[in-house]
């Protein structure tokens, strides 16, 4: 799993569970809010999944609100756009 989230995000638990992080899973889905039934929840899926020696790759962009995904180099397509423009990412 690899994500991005704010100071708020919940550390007892993966990231993505909450309002507060944007992951992407190795098994290509992508979560956001996921711990919300999945009606209200983001959960996407990109192919192909991620496999061992893959290069995982992540592009915010802060103007737009938009987070993608790359799998060696090559883009998997828009995640998320809700990305916070004016709080601190980690």
């Amino acid at each position: 799993m690899i994500g991005i989230a704010t100071r708020k995000c919940n550390l007892n638990n993966w990231i993505g569970c909450d309002e507060f992080g944007w992951s992407w899973f190795q098994g290509g889905t992508a979560r956001h809010n996921a711990n919300k039934d999945l009606k209200n929840g983001t959960k996407q899926y990109f192919k192909p999944t991620a496999q061992n020696g893959d290069i995982v790759g992540v592009f915010v962009d802060l103007e737009k609100s938009e987070l993608w995904y790359f799998l060696n180099r090559k883009c998997c397509g828009l995640a998320f756009s809700n990305i916070p423009k004016d709080e601190r990412l980690y």
